[in-house]
């Protein structure tokens, strides 16, 4: 070993052995009081790339949180105004069931009806000022809000707004009445809905494929009561409906008691009553009811042609409702069926009381305005539902995503005490190393001694 003065290589080494211990100890007090492993790029580059992408991901995280919040607050404000409208839609059917009730007079009437004005008029307030964050959400003006529910592009949940205007709320009306000779065949488009006729012979058979294809309620169809007037009868016997060769003598009290024990005895809701010397059949289910004589003036007048012994069938009418204001009926079996003539709007807007007819008319509108309603509450109870989802998920999203981030950028306290003691201890040696390194030049001395 060459003893040098000018070049003390131990002290050189120790002092390089020195410097990486420094950094050292420098890196343990900074995770140490920091918290983090990665302080710095050159702590960590990939590390850090990664764990930043977490931070976007858990920030936005929690920003999509506070808008899903915001959703369900929007909803319930929605959802609380609706259920305000439909208790007002509740006391206007109450007060159309009290007008139809013949106790009341015109002036009594019209007393109902002024409530009624005013429930409108409230209904149409409420549908027209309900705001959120100075938005009107209730009047048709909307469109679809679409809420932020993740931290990515394109993590939406949409909301349409609703419609609770007076003028929109009700229903569209086509009504029929009893109608011989009917032809169940041919296509029958309802709203764009096919149905088909085919195996269908009544009109009770009708409605119940029409309801049938609107499950939702969105179109219903109800079956009226068939009534036919037989006229007069004469000796003789006739066919009517399940019942063949009733005996008539021409009495109208005898013939309509005989009548009905036939169809009593048949389990037939068809009934015979008496209108002066005309004889009216009924069927409250809609059931077609069939007429055939024997001979020429057994059956004399009324809805009869001059001539049934070759039989005629007389079906009910038929009431078909849609919520809101789009009926379309079409096809060659709406032809058939009589079906295709002018609708009826029915609106809370123009609903009045002050008449029979016209309470009549506002419980189809209120049955039809109440279920908008409904549907509108239950759409927006669903996204309420979704928005929690929304939540629960994002935080256990964003506990999932903090934790993966923790352990990529978070300090090891219990790793870096111990090299922090490590690196005190060699700190210690390399000062003492040091100091024997810097003093080993003076054994040339001896040497010149």
């Amino acid at each position: 070993m060459v003893m040098s003065v000018n070049t003390n290589v131990l002290s050189l080494t120790a002092q390089r052995n020195m410097v990486g211990t420094q950094n050292s100890l420098s890196t343990s007090i900074e995770r140490l009081s920091t918290g983090l492993r990665i302080n710095s790029a050159k702590d960590d580059a990939a590390g850090l790339a990664i764990g930043e992408r977490f931070t976007s991901s858990i920030r936005g995280t929690a920003v999509a949180q506070r808008n899903a919040n915001d959703g369900i607050s929007f909803a319930q404000t929605a959802e609380g105004a609706l259920d305000v409208i439909g208790s007002n839609l509740q006391r206007i059917r109450e007060l159309a069931v009290q007008s139809l009730n013949d106790s009341n007079t015109d002036a009594d009437r019209a007393a109902i009806d002024q409530e009624v004005k005013a429930l409108k008029a409230e209904v149409d307030r409420i549908a027209k000022e309900t705001t959120f964050n100075g938005r009107n959400i209730l009047d048709g003006s909307l469109g679809t809000m679409k809420f932020q529910i993740g931290a990515e592009r394109g993590q939406t949940l949409d909301i349409t707004g609703k419609n609770a205007r007076a003028d929109q709320l009700g229903a569209t009306t086509l009504s029929t009445s009893t109608t011989e000779g009917l032809s169940f065949t041919g296509a029958l488009s309802i709203n764009g809905e096919n149905i088909d006729l085919g195996p269908i012979t009544d009109m009770p058979g009708v409605a119940d494929a029409i309801n049938a294809t609107f499950s939702d309620g969105s179109v219903k169809a109800e079956v009226g009561v068939t009534t036919v007037n037989i006229g007069s009868t004469a000796a003789g016997t006739a066919d009517i409906g399940p019942a063949g060769g009733i005996t008539l003598t021409g009495n109208t009290d005898d013939d309509v008691t005989e009548i009905n024990s036939r169809m009593i005895a048949l389990g037939s809701d068809i009934r015979a009553t008496k209108d002066g010397t005309d004889i009216i059949l009924t069927s409250e289910s809609g059931a077609s009811i069939g007429v055939e004589e024997s001979a020429a003036g057994v059956l004399t007048g009324g809805d009869l042609s001059a001539d049934v012994t070759g039989g005629e069938t007389f079906d009910a009418g038929i009431t078909i409702t849609a919520q809101g204001d789009t009926l379309n009926i079409s096809g060659a079996g709406a032809t058939a069926l009589g079906i295709d003539g002018a609708t009826t709007r029915l609106d809370v807007a123009s609903t009045t009381v002050a008449t029979r007819d016209g309470a009549n008319n506002a419980l189809d509108a209120m049955d039809a305005a109440i279920d908008q309603i409904t549907s509108m509450r239950a759409d927006l109870g669903a996204i309420q539902n979704r928005f929690e989802n929304v939540i629960e998920v994002a935080g256990v999203q964003g506990e999932n995503l903090s934790a993966a981030r923790s352990r990529i950028q978070d300090a090891d306290f219990a790793a870096e005490t111990a090299n922090l003691t490590r690196a005190q201890i060699l700190q210690q040696a390399g000062l003492a190393s040091l100091a024997q390194a810097n003093a080993s030049p003076q054994a040339v001395l001896s040497l010149l001694g």
